[in-house]
């Protein structure tokens, strides 16, 4: 089984190598309208008729989509942040 956290991983590598650069926060915020746009158009859809892969594929570009803001134009990194907790702050 696949995790998210790994479809992520794999989809920012690959958005990277398509896309370069995020070039700034309004580039970014939409890109993340586009893919939520595309999300809902999967939530709208009746029960039967919903894709849910490609549902997940949605999700999984807009937390790629997410995290590529966060490092690429906000400068938060995993060691730099103070939103990431490393345990090794007091």
């Amino acid at each position: 089984m696949t995790l998210f956290a790994d479809l992520v991983v794999e989809e920012l590598a690959r958005a990277r190598r398509k896309h370069p650069s995020m070039p700034s926060l309004h580039h970014g915020h939409s890109v993340l309208l586009e893919e939520l746009s595309e999300f809902w158009d999967e939530v709208k859809k009746q029960d039967g008729q919903r894709d849910l892969e490609a549902a997940v594929r949605e999700l999984v570009q807009i937390a790629a989509s997410a995290q590529r803001i966060a490092e690429e134009v906000l400068n938060v990194g995993p060691v730099d942040s103070p939103f990431v907790n490393t345990g090794s702050r007091s």
